[in-house]
C-alpha cells in the first residue's frame, strides 16, 4: 500500500474507494486503538491535533453523513466539536 499511487481504486464500502483513503482509514484506526490503549493502562499521551480533527471529520461525514444542519465543524480550529454549545471533551 506504501508503494500504490494514492489515486488507485480499491473495493472499499466508502464512497471514496481510494488507495489514498483506505490511508486515511488505517491511520485513525491505528490513533483510536492507540488511545483505547493507552486508556486502559492509565497514560495517556497526546494525540495528534490534525489527525484527530480529521478523524471526527470522517466520522461526521463518512460514518454519520455530515453534520446535522444544527451543527457546524471546523477542522482547522483547536476545539473539535460539532454544534454550537458542544464542549468537546479534553
Amino acid at each position: 500500500m506504501s508503494e500504490a499511487d494514492s489515486a488507485t481504486g480499491v473495493y472499499m464500502w466508502a464512497e471514496d474507494r481510494t488507495v489514498g483513503y483506505i490511508r486515511r482509514r488505517q491511520a485513525h484506526e491505528a490513533l483510536i486503538h492507540r488511545l483505547d490503549a493507552e486508556l486502559t493502562a492509565g497514560t495517556v499521551t497526546a494525540l495528534d491535533p490534525t489527525l484527530a480533527s480529521d478523524g471526527v471529520d470522517e466520522a461526521l461525514d463518512v460514518m454519520f453523513g455530515g453534520c446535522p444542519p444544527w451543527g457546524s465543524f471546523e477542522p482547522a480550529t483547536s476545539t473539535p466539536g460539532c454544534g454550537t454549545g458542544v464542549t468537546p471533551m479534553p
